[in-house]
C-alpha cells in the first residue's frame, strides 16, 4: 500500500464517519485546515479540547472513529493508543472512582475511556486536510497534503506505566521504548556513560511540553499539573534550578553521539528511533526513513538523566528512580520522562522539528520521491 493509498483510505473512512453524524455532531467535529493557531493546541493532560468526544457519539460512530485512527496507525500502534484510552480507567479506581465531570462534558467522569475527541481539519480528501485524535496520554496528528502525510508530534503517555496483574508482573505499554534505552545504557563504558548522563535527576516532564513547535532554552511548563502541584512535583525529585540547566533543551544536542558509538550501540539506538517510527502505518513511517541514514544519524545523540539503572522493573518489589532520555537531531526529537507518581506515570513524543503539524511535508515528499 502506497501512502497515497493510505491517504485516500483516511479520506475514505472519515467521511463514512462524517455521514453518520447529526448537524450539530459535525458542527463540533469540522474545523478550518487554516486555523493553524487552533490545530497546533494540543495537549496530553485530561483536558477538554476542541473536536467531537467519544462521549457524544453513537456505537456505530466509535466503530468509525477507531476505523480511521487505525488507518493511520500500526497495529502495534493502534493497539498502544487503544490500551492507553482503556487504562483511564485503571485511574479512575486508584481514585476511588471521584464523583465529578470531566470538564464541561455531562454525564462523564474525569478519568473515562470515552474522554477522547476527534476534530477534522479542511475536507477529507482535498489536497491539504488532517485530523486529530487527542485526550489523556494520546496525542495523535494527522497532516495530509498532496499525497504526503505528517504524523507528528505523535504522543503516547500511560499512567500506571507499570500496571500491577495476578502474578506479581507488570503489563507496560511502553515496554520497548524504555527497555531499548536501558539496553543501551547497559553496552556504555565509563567513558561514554560520562558523555550520556546529562544531569542526576529527570525533569519532571518532557521538556518541550506540548508547545506548538521545537523551542530553543525548552524546559517543561511551570504549571502543567497546577503551579503548586508542579512545584510539590520538584521538590519531591529535588529539582533545582540548576539542575535544570543541565536539561534544558539547546540546539547543540546534550548526550553521546550516534558517531562516538560502536556498531552495536548505533544498532541498538536506530532501534529505539525506529520503535517511534513504529506507532504509524509503515509506509507513513518510510517518508522519514532519511532520518536513519548515517548523515542524519552522525550528529544524533542519545541524553539520559536520571540514576543509571540498566534493567527495567518486572514487579512490585523491585526500585523505580525517575528518568528521562533524549534523542535529538537536526530533524528529530524524541523524549522519554517517567517521573511522576513515583516514577509510574510516562510521557513519551516522536517530533520532527521540520515537518510537525505537516510544516514542510510537500518539501519532504518531492525531495525524497521526485530526485
Amino acid at each position: 500500500m502506497t501512502v497515497g493509498t493510505i491517504a485516500s483510505q483516511m479520506a475514505e473512512e472519515a467521511l463514512g464517519l462524517l455521514a453518520t453524524l447529526r448537524a450539530d455532531q459535525q458542527e463540533k467535529i469540522l474545523l478550518p485546515i487554516h486555523d493553524q493557531a487552533e490545530r497546533e493546541t494540543w495537549y496530553y493532560t485530561p483536558t477538554p479540547r476542541t473536536g467531537l468526544p467519544l462521549l457524544e457519539m453513537e456505537a456505530l460512530q466509535r466503530q468509525k472513529f477507531r476505523r480511521l485512527l487505525r488507518s493511520g496507525l500500526s497495529e502495534a500502534g493502534y493497539n498502544a493508543v487503544v490500551a492507553i484510552m482503556g487504562i483511564e480507567a485503571i485511574v479512575d479506581q486508584w481514585m476511588n472512582f471521584p464523583d465529578r465531570n470531566y470538564g464541561d462534558l455531562p454525564n462523564t467522569r474525569l478519568r473515562d475511556p470515552l474522554n477522547y475527541f476527534l476534530a477534522i481539519y479542511g475536507n477529507p480528501g482535498d489536497n491539504g486536510w488532517g485530523w486529530r485524535i487527542g485526550g489523556h496520554h494520546v496525542g495523535v496528528h494527522i497532516t495530509v497534503r498532496d499525497g504526503a502525510i505528517c504524523p507528528t508530534p505523535a504522543f503516547l503517555g500511560v499512567e500506571p506505566s507499570y500496571i500491577e496483574v495476578p502474578g506479581d508482573i507488570f503489563l507496560r505499554p511502553l515496554a520497548a521504548e524504555e527497555d531499548l534505552a536501558r539496553e543501551l545504557l547497559a553496552s556504555l563504558d565509563a567513558s561514554k556513560l560520562a558523555r550520556t548522563v546529562i544531569s542526576p535527576v529527570a525533569p519532571f516532564d518532557i521538556v518541550q511540553a506540548n508547545r506548538p513547535a521545537i523551542v530553543e532554552g525548552a524546559l517543561p511548563w511551570p504549571d502543567t499539573f497546577g503551579v503548586e502541584a508542579t512545584q510539590r512535583l520538584r521538590e519531591n525529585l529535588g529539582i533545582t534550578d540548576e539542575l535544570d540547566e543541565l536539561v534544558r533543551y539547546t540546539a547543540e544536542p546534550k548526550g553521546l553521539p550516534y558517531s562516538a558509538m560502536d556498531s552495536d550501540q548505533q544498532k541498538l539506538l536506530v532501534r529505539i528511533i525506529q520503535t517511534y517510527f513504529d506507532r504509524v502505518d509503515a509506509e507513513v513511517a518510510a517518508q522519514f526513513a532519511d532520518r536513519l541514514e548515517l548523515n542524519a544519524l552522525k550528529d544524533t545523540t542519545f541524553a539520559w538523566a536520571g540514576p543509571v539503572k540498566t534493567k527495567s522493573p518486572s514487579h512490585r518489589s523491585e526500585a523505580r528512580p525517575a528518568f528521562y532520555y533524549r534523542i535529538q537531531g537536526e530533524r528529530l526529537l524524541i523524549e522519554f520522562d517517567n517521573a511522576q507518581n513515583e516514577t509510574n506515570h510516562a510521557h513519551s513524543v516522536w517530533r520532527d522539528p521540520t515537518t510537525d503539524f505537516g510544516h514542510n511535508v510537500l518539501a519532504e515528499h518531492y525531495a525524497a520521491h521526485h530526485v
